[in-house]
């Protein structure tokens, strides 16, 4: 949907404001760039075909969603995407979008923190924060939490974020080698994917702010404190000096970050239109379990109706953050959305680190987005084992209920760091223990059991984790037996659960094992493991060995395919007939 860009306005003095949202129309985009992804089964030559119709060279590709970003000369952008997007060898074709930024501890700049703490010390409501004093006498972060910021760089010398920048495990600094052998040299402390080096140093100061929020470095006497006082942050940069970057280095810090296993990625930026691209990166960092937190955009448009990207991406592991003030209220430039909005926190005049070693002010969804980022940080020190997708519900079934979020956000609340971490439920489901193999083929066993509960068998466990192996499955290997897809949603105490896993060889011995999880990831113990033995393939026997007919135009002719299995396993089989259309069919 085109809509008039929005102006970017920054503003120095005792009061930073965060660079707007564009509000990108669709001719916000690099002039000779796209995005292409070919669909599945199309053969080097149909690709090499389209590519040399485009006059196009490969500049990068995003091996995780195995899409292309490449320059075009034979056409104008927006041609190329009218003419191939229907193009039988090409799942999607797009720009390569321009986004841009938007705009009690004893650290001495903390009775500023009104997000943290607010005691109407800046004029506003007491009480209208996230109770992040309350959180932090449970807990205040552990480095164990990486949280990749995807922004303007870093500013990783700055001594209120210095001792909680992250640093590669598997890298040696400075030796031009790629120790942990993952693509990239020398990746020490992140990437800069603007650059294309090892130094993600912010040149803005947008990223800088952002990450002080979420970890400031807490009660060391200086500065501000993050929510997390202790955090691991990645900076993976794509926005230049002025705060503007591109779709295709956007992807390559999502693609970085799902590598690198990061917890979750802030993500204080947006533009463009959408983008499939940006929606598989995003897909594929959730399929990790890894959450998407995106500012909603600084519009004060309602994003159901006018979609704001990355945050209005409908993948799951996204959570979209409105922005309030010191009132509770919804700051009048905030984006909001019933549907596509999740929640509300504090980014009217936050401090937090810039460049340098000094501190500024900034306003917008880009401050709300790390509270949010910080919050989750401690969601995972409390509870280590928890998913990214129970961490989300967890957060959002946490929030301040405020009547100015009514109707407008999903939950209809602000932020709280406190409440998800209040209980430390460490009750796990009970074992299942009548675990059951009721059928067997060729390929699949069907299982079945009964339903536990989330604590013993109380309540109704949170998901299941199935898992088979031709070696035995015990308490001591489960997590390394293969994951079997698409497990049932558990049901109330005592329900039967059934599910057939898929993808086994023929004639081979499996055991098969399922635990029960809870909402924060409390696992059962191990179930009881039965084994089956998988049945011997099909053998195919097809009458007459082909079919012909000669006709005349408007003649017809009837032939018999006989196609028959005397093998133990069932057949799949296709038949492809002239205008390639396949009929599947089961023996």
């Amino acid at each position: 949907m085109n809509r008039p860009p929005t102006l970017a306005v920054v503003a120095f003095g005792t009061c930073l404001l965060g660079l707007a949202t564009t509000g990108a129309a669709d001719s916000n985009y690099v002039p000779d760039q796209v995005i292409l992804k070919f669909r599945d089964g199309t053969t080097p030559i149909e690709q090499a075909e389209v590519l040399a119709e485009l006059l196009s060279t490969d500049l990068e590709h995003f091996e995780r969603i195995d899409a292309h970003l490449a320059t075009i000369s034979a056409m104008p952008v927006p041609q190329a995407v009218t003419n191939y997007s229907n193009h039988p060898a090409v799942e999607f074709i797009e720009p390569n979008y321009i986004v841009s930024v938007f705009g009690i501890p004893n650290d001495p700049l903390f009775d500023q923190l009104w997000g943290m703490h607010n005691t109407g010390q800046t004029g506003g409501t007491p009480g209208a924060d996230i109770s992040a004093t309350i959180a932090w006498d449970i807990v205040t972060g552990t480095p164990d939490v990486v949280i990749g910021v995807i922004d303007t760089g870093v500013n990783y010398l700055h001594p209120d974020l210095a001792d909680n920048i992250y640093t590669n495990p598997g890298e040696i600094p400075g030796n031009g080698v790629d120790d942990d052998d993952n693509g990239f040299v020398d990746d020490v402390r992140g990437w800069d994917f603007l650059h294309e080096d090892n130094d993600p140093m912010d040149d803005h100061f947008h990223g800088s702010h952002v990450s002080g929020t979420i970890g400031a470095v807490g009660n060391n006497g200086l500065g501000v404190v993050g929510v997390n006082w202790s955090v691991r942050i990645m900076p993976l940069k794509f926005l230049d000096a002025g705060g503007f970057g591109t779709t295709g280095d956007a992807i390559q810090c999502i693609e970085y970050a799902t590598m690198m296993g990061v917890h979750l990625t802030s993500n204080s930026w947006g533009g463009g239109s959408f983008s499939s691209a940006m929606e598989m990166a995003i897909e594929d960092a959730g399929a990790a379990g890894i959450l998407f937190i995106a500012a909603a955009g600084n519009d004060g448009a309602n994003n159901d109706v006018f979609p704001h990207y990355p945050s209005s991406h409908t993948a799951e592991n996204i959570i979209a953050v409105a922005n309030t003030d010191h009132n509770d209220q919804l700051w009048p430039s905030s984006n909001y959305g019933l549907t596509s909005v999740d929640l509300g926190a504090p980014g009217v005049n936050v401090l937090s680190t810039v460049l340098g070693t000094g501190f500024g002010q900034a306003t917008g969804t880009s401050m709300s987005t790390p509270h949010v980022a910080g919050a989750l940080g401690l969601i995972y020190d409390r509870f280590p084992a928890i998913s990214g997708a129970d961490a989300k519900d967890l957060l959002l079934a946490s929030v301040d209920p405020l009547p100015a979020l009514a109707g407008r956000v999903l939950t209809g609340g602000r932020l709280n760091a406190f409440t998800p971490i209040l209980e430390p439920d460490s009750l796990p489901p009970a074992m299942i223990s009548d675990l059951d193999i009721v059928d067997v083929n060729g390929t699949w066993a069907q299982l079945q059991w009964t339903a536990t509960g989330d604590d013993g068998t109380t309540g109704q466990a949170r998901r299941y984790e199935v898992r088979y192996s031709t070696s035995l499955i015990d308490e001591a290997n489960f997590d390394d037996a293969p994951l079997a897809t698409g497990p049932p949603g558990p049901q109330p105490p005592g329900a039967t659960e059934q599910m057939q896993v898929g993808g086994l060889a023929f004639a081979t011995s499996y055991y098969f094992a399922v635990k029960a999880f809870d909402e924060l990831g409390n696992s059962s113990p191990i179930s009881n493991v039965p084994s089956a033995v998988t049945l011997g393939p099909p053998n195919i026997a097809v009458a007459p060995d082909s079919l012909s007919a000669d006709l005349l135009t408007g003649a017809t002719s009837t032939d018999i395919l006989t196609v028959s299995n005397d093998g133990e396993a069932e057949l799949n089989f296709e038949i492809s007939i002239a205008d390639n259309v396949a009929a599947a069919h089961r023996i």
